[in-house]
């Protein structure tokens, strides 16, 4: 893995199994609905982790940031600065919206990872350009990056999660007369 290195994973491989129907969690063939309704709910969390690692990524760039004044002056350096903070505070805002929803839907849980899967990379990447070389030397910048891609992975891959947010506004069309955002 490219991040999250202390998190095992493991293949496991069952050959020849038999299972006796009263060891079935669910009805036959309804393990994706199952499955399925089990993402929506960790998709939303996931999303909380990629915010939090890419938070420890920002944190450590503005610490090493704060002991070089001479870059902190540079107005480019300030907006870029002001740009990721407000994209983690707006990722943060999204999450706890969509946290806050009892039972989450499958858009809202795949739109939520997608979105924060995404942003962290971007925002780990742009603070180690902000910070240069050093970024590689000062490892929880660049850890903080490693990790962050992790999340566009787990949870059903982005592009996964982007067809199961239209998968759903396919189904909402089908309900009603047009396409409601």
């Amino acid at each position: 893995k490219l991040g999250q290195r202390a998190c095992a994973a493991t293949e496991l491989e069952f050959d020849e199994i038999h299972l006796d129907d009263s060891r079935i969690v669910g009805k036959l063939r309804q393990g994706w609905a199952i499955n399925r309704a089990v993402l929506n709910y960790s998709r939303i969390p996931v999303g909380g982790i990629a915010l939090g690692i890419a938070r420890s990524g920002v944190e450590a760039g503005l610490n090493w940031l704060a002991q070089q004044p001479h870059l902190l002056e540079r107005q480019s350096i300030q907006l870029e600065i002001a740009d990721i903070v407000g994209q983690l505070s707006s990722l943060r805002a999204t999450l706890w919206q969509h946290a806050s929803l009892l039972v989450p839907r499958q858009f809202r849980a795949s739109a939520a990872k997608v979105q924060a899967g995404d942003l962290v990379v971007e925002v780990c990447q742009r603070m180690m350009q902000l910070v240069g070389p050093e970024a590689i030397a000062h490892g929880p910048i660049e850890k903080a990056w490693r990790d962050a891609r992790l999340n566009q992975i787990y949870e059903g891959t982005n592009q996964i999660n982007r067809l199961a947010m239209f998968e759903e506004l396919a189904w909402r069309y089908k309900d009603k007369e047009g396409w409601h955002v």
